[in-house]
């Protein structure tokens, strides 16, 4: 049916049970849009009052394809669930900390060494590996925070407040398990957070150090900051290697 025939229907509906015309129409506008929405996405239609009661759950896959809207879309989606939110806004931080950061040594790099040199290629590297570095621990706090329940962390949350004023709210064993799992859960994505952080960090520092080398392009404190760099991006791609390998 289509939007003017659901006007009409529901026009016709609402002189029988006694709904205004006009609220009839708004309601119709907005359900005709809906249905339009959702055939447009090739999915199942979700009435307005359980649309909000289904979370969407995509998991991505770590690697050279990853799309970085794919990985913001779902850290946006989240910046105000309970508990995990704070970590999305993070996650979110770090990608534009990392576009922001990399920009700049990058303009550094090419005022100083010509982009076919080796010392050049060897610093691009080191900024190149970082950004990709913070991308792949990203989806793995993408994907962390849509596997949290935030529903059942908001519920034990409200309990422990409200049992310091009530004892009948007091967590069982098994609640008070459910949280520890979920704290040790949050637990992972500020790690994961605090890796982002420390990755961008040691970029900021190879900057100023970058900022101070003459054209031989080479110094001790350089080569130290380059291995924790690498140190650090092998380390989010060790954990992919990981997973990937489980039998």
């Amino acid at each position: 049916m289509g939007i003017v025939g659901t006007l009409a229907l529901l026009t016709v509906l609402a002189g029988v049970v006694g709904i205004g015309t006009a609220a009839a129409i708004i309601f119709g506008i907005v359900y005709a849009t809906r249905r339009g929405y959702y055939a447009l996405k090739g999915e199942p239609y979700r009435p307005l009052l359980q649309s909000g009661q289904q979370k969407e759950v995509k998991l991505l896959e770590a690697g050279s394809a990853t799309d970085e809207a794919s990985v913001r879309s779902i850290l946006k989606r989240n910046m105000q669930t309970s508990g995990a939110g704070q970590y999305a806004r993070a996650g979110l931080d770090a990608l534009d900390g990392a576009d922001r950061k990399a920009a700049s040594f990058h303009a550094v790099l090419d005022a100083k060494f010509q982009p076919s040199s080796i010392t050049w290629a060897k610093f691009a590297g080191a900024s190149d590996g970082t950004k990709e570095a913070v991308l792949r621990t990203c989806v793995e706090l993408a994907n962390a925070i849509q596997m949290f329940d935030h529903t059942d962390y908001r519920r034990l949350e409200q309990n422990m407040r409200r049992a310091r004023f009530n004892s009948k709210y007091q967590l069982d064993a098994t609640q008070q398990e459910q949280y520890n799992l979920l704290q040790s859960k949050l637990g992972e994505m500020q790690a994961l957070v605090t890796r982002c952080e420390k990755m961008l960090l040691e970029l900021d520092k190879l900057a100023i150090e970058l900022n101070k080398l003459d054209d031989a392009g080479g110094s001790a404190e350089s080569e130290r900051l380059i291995e924790e760099i690498r140190a650090l991006s092998e380390e989010t791609k060790y954990y992919k290697d990981k997973l990937d390998n489980m039998d």
